[in-house]
């Protein structure tokens, strides 16, 4: 386990991690991701539901990739 947690903090140094924008980014995506799944249970389109589900996905990715960056 002592490699494991050592090879993860050697991984995250230099790493921006959590900053205040990404903390923003995270609440808009999570009070996104609430409403549309619950719109998406009360309207029964197929194209509404791909297009919020890539809406999240992208939103996830996008905080994601800026924790992860250097």
């Amino acid at each position: 386990m002592g490699k494991f947690k050592n090879k993860l903090a050697a991984f995250f140094y230099g790493r921006y991690g959590n900053d205040t924008l990404n903390t923003v980014l995270t609440g808009i995506y999570l009070s996104w991701l609430i409403t549309f799944s619950i719109i998406d249970i009360f309207v029964s389109s197929i194209v509404f539901s791909i297009v919020g589900w890539v809406v999240t996905v992208a939103l996830f990715a996008w905080v994601m990739f800026r924790m992860m960056s250097r």
